[in-house]
């Protein structure tokens, strides 16, 4: 899981780590520390991991595996600090449109 740290996360769900970067706790929108490390969204994991759990087909990844599994299963974060831009709301999904374009690719 990519983890991004934000000074004001107040829109984000909050996760903490430990030192070998092991989740060990989600906190949802607003009710974690003042700033901290959010979930960036971007995953690595084996598909036939997933399988075994047997979960739906169409399924939350955060709420109904992250969530749930974080205590049983090891699941690790990596600290990023490159470009981070939630689309989740129209205004920066626009944003995030008009950064690409002004990018120039080989």
């Amino acid at each position: 899981m990519s983890l991004r740290f934000e000074i004001d996360p107040s829109r984000f769900g909050l996760v903490d780590f430990d030192n070998n970067n092991r989740i060990t706790k989600f906190y949802e929108k607003s009710q974690g520390p003042e700033e901290g490390y959010i979930n960036g969204g971007v995953y690595v994991v084996r598909r036939d991991y997933l399988l075994h759990f047997g979960l739906p087909e169409k399924f939350s990844f955060e709420k109904d595996f992250l969530q749930k599994y974080y205590q049983t299963e090891e699941i690790y974060g990596m600290r990023c600090f490159s470009y981070f831009r939630d689309i989740g709301v129209p205004e920066d999904y626009q944003k995030a449109i008009d950064e690409f374009k002004r990018l120039i690719f080989y």
